[in-house]
């Protein structure tokens, strides 16, 4: 047993070197790509060097990094822009090659929400400044989920696979579901589960995974009373407890403004998605 996890472990660095290989190199291709508009929100959202950001961005960032959990409690956050129409390279980074990047929140002042914004933070003092997440890609149909394969504990994991978040696509209905990774002890599988009451794709979920360790439902984060609900669901390491926490902010969009997200009546939701 002992070789078969000291063989899976020699597997799993490889795979993470070739990632990190293939992170610095679409990174590094980011510098000149991007949006030419004047906002900062329209300049970041096409990954913008974290040197462009203002300092309140970083400020904001910064709070968020250190105690998401209150940061969620009094700001509205919103992560519809991070994968966007026509930016394949962004949807190929974050969904398929590496499911992971680099974040800030950047203030939208006609909403008053945050975008969750993805950023090109090319050196070890720009990275420090932003929040390095894993992202559980959303896949739709009665296909395989999308996920991201995490470390237990990011403080004994490479530099690469040590982001102390995981982000994803807004949810209602959805669940997220972390489960055993199929070959690896010290790793765990995390779905964007698009039809949990499906049985078809839980069958999926489970060829390719292993016992099922918790999951983040409706149920946890969903408000009934909502008008057109939509949650901001994600995972945090806190390294206080030294375990995975999910976080869900309830939210609804504005009748008003479709543009506009604001928190429900459900506000925020923890639990633990590790011991």
């Amino acid at each position: 047993m002992e070789a078969v996890t000291q063989e899976s472990s020699f597997v799993i660095r490889i795979a993470s070197t070739r990632r990190l290989i293939m992170f610095n190199r679409i990174s590094s291709s980011f510098h000149n790509y991007g949006s030419s508009s004047t906002s900062e929100t329209s300049r970041a959202s096409g990954a913008t060097s974290v040197s462009n950001l203002s300092s309140a961005t970083l400020g904001y960032t910064a709070a968020f990094k250190s105690n998401p959990e209150r940061f969620l409690r009094d700001h509205t956050i919103d992560a519809r822009h991070v994968l966007k129409m026509g930016d394949r390279l962004t949807d190929e980074l974050l969904s398929n090659t590496i499911k992971q990047g680099h974040f800030a929140l950047v203030h939208d002042a006609d909403t008053g929400n945050f975008i969750l914004t993805h950023v090109n933070a090319a050196s070890a003092a720009d990275r420090a400044k932003v929040i390095h997440a894993h992202w559980i890609p959303f896949k739709s149909g009665n296909s395989t989920p999308g996920y991201v394969d995490i470390p237990k504990d990011p403080r004994y994991a490479t530099e690469q696979d040590s982001a102390p978040f995981a982000f994803t696509p807004g949810m209602n209905g959805c669940s997220i579901e972390v489960r055993e990774h199929p070959n690896n002890e010290a790793y765990m599988r995390v779905f964007h589960n698009q039809h949990p009451e499906s049985s078809t794709v839980n069958r999926l979920v489970s060829a390719i995974s292993g016992d099922k360790i918790s999951s983040f439902d409706a149920d946890d984060y969903h408000d009934e009373d909502s008008r057109a609900p939509v949650a901001f669901n994600m995972m945090h390491f806190d390294r206080n407890s030294v375990n995975w926490k999910f976080i869900g902010q309830s939210l609804e969009f504005d009748p008003y403004n479709n543009q506009r997200l604001s928190r429900s009546r459900a506000g925020i939701s923890t639990k633990d998605a590790t011991d």
